[in-house]
């Protein structure tokens, strides 16, 4: 839940609300044999960015599997669309959102004792020069076109998803780039999620320019 910084020291990675448990008032048994859910919220600049994180325990005496649905992850909009995180896995569920026709769910094991965390954070779809010859905004094409994108936080880190500071920044540009703007509190990976990766021409590398404090940053690196 550390990370380093600049300045060789480190920073907590802390959600900015209280974390609490999911079903108030009940206390989960072991011999209810589910997870025991805690969620927590944390919050950019602004109300349009916010990452859910939900930490799952299996207090019973065996391993056990469960469907989680959407709906628990605290703070989470009908309308808006987000991607799953899961620690320390960093598997990364598809898009998803409370309005789907097929309902919302997580699938998740956790052998006895097991813990883990899932981080739900916003996704944003464009439709980018990567996967289509000319720019359109995403509403003016067919969802099999679109691009989803969500900033992960740092990856390896228990909440990651914490250390991002103020509202992510996401602009289409004229010529069918995308420029992604974000701040990060410490050091690390910083995850960001591409639904369409898999489908670009080439290396990753020739689509992609990275800048740290305004200098370009070596795909090597």
């Amino acid at each position: 839940m550390t990370a380093p910084t600049v300045n060789s020291t480190t920073r907590i990675l802390r959600p900015n609300s209280i974390a609490k448990c999911i079903e108030q008032g009940v206390y989960t048994a072991y011999e209810e044999e589910r997870f025991l859910k805690i969620g927590t919220y944390h919050t950019g600049s602004s109300a349009d960015y916010g990452a859910s994180i939900l930490g799952v325990f299996n207090v019973s005496e065996r391993a056990l599997a469960e469907l989680v649905p959407l709906r628990e992850f605290v703070g989470v909009k009908p309308g808006q669309e987000y991607v799953v995180r899961a620690y320390p896995s960093e598997e990364v569920s598809p898009s998803m959102g409370l309005d789907d026709d097929e309902f919302p769910l997580v699938d998740l094991r956790l052998e006895e004792k097991g813990w883990g965390i899932l981080i739900a954070v916003p996704v944003q779809s464009f439709i980018l020069r990567a996967n289509t010859t000319t720019a359109a905004s995403a509403h003016e094409v067919d969802d099999g076109n679109k691009t989803h994108i969500a900033i992960l936080g740092l990856l390896h880190k228990m909440t990651g998803a914490a250390a991002v500071v103020g509202t992510p920044s996401m602009q289409l540009q004229a010529n069918g780039r995308l420029e992604i703007s974000t701040t990060v509190k410490a050091l690390g990976v910083l995850g960001i999620y591409i639904s369409s990766l898999e489908s670009w021409e080439g290396e990753w590398g020739e689509h992609v320019l990275v800048l740290m404090r305004e200098r370009v940053v070596p795909v090597h690196t």
